[in-house]
């Protein structure tokens, strides 16, 4: 399975740049996951014509065109547990307990975004929380977004894609 993990694109409208990459690279993914700050209705519209796209809405994100937009969902794909919020009401001193609290137990990646840094870490062998940083503004990092390719939950292989 290979997934891409995107966060806080802030945009009016799709870019070349998230075009480019929606084409070359995306929508080749057997997932997408959006962790929120689209900005616009038009970009999550854009994203959404991938066949398995999900997610959720961001702090920047409001008007009636995301009323069906979950802020925090759980997921399961070929036996592997997803789950994801945008994160800006996380406590970040102490991130692994309060982003595991509010899921279930049995989830086995942990996504969230708002930072617009790069996050990774394992947690146990079949639990790991990530944040792929920002696709349009980074902070301390380049701009992109994260891949993710696994065949099972203890074989990880993590990629930045920047930007």
């Amino acid at each position: 399975m290979k997934i891409a993990v995107i966060s806080d694109t802030h945009m009016s409208v799709p870019n070349n740049i998230l075009i480019k990459e929606f084409e070359s690279t995306l929508y080749d993914m057997d997932a997408i996951f959006h962790l929120g700050d689209y900005t616009n209705e038009d970009v999550y519209l854009y994203l959404n014509s991938h066949p398995r796209f999900f997610g959720v809405c961001g702090n920047m994100d409001f008007g009636a065109w995301t009323q069906n937009i979950p802020s925090q969902q759980e997921i399961k794909l070929n036996n592997i547990k997803f789950g994801f919020l945008h994160g800006y009401d996380l406590d970040f001193s102490n991130i692994d307990r309060d982003i595991t609290k509010r899921f279930s137990d049995d989830v086995n990646f942990l996504f969230f975004g708002h930072t617009h840094m790069r996050f990774f870490k394992e947690v146990s062998k079949t639990k790991y929380i990530l944040n792929p940083g920002s696709f349009t503004y980074a902070k301390g990092n380049p701009k992109g977004y994260a891949i993710l390719q696994f065949n099972d939950i203890k074989h990880i292989k993590l990629e930045w894609k920047n930007l």
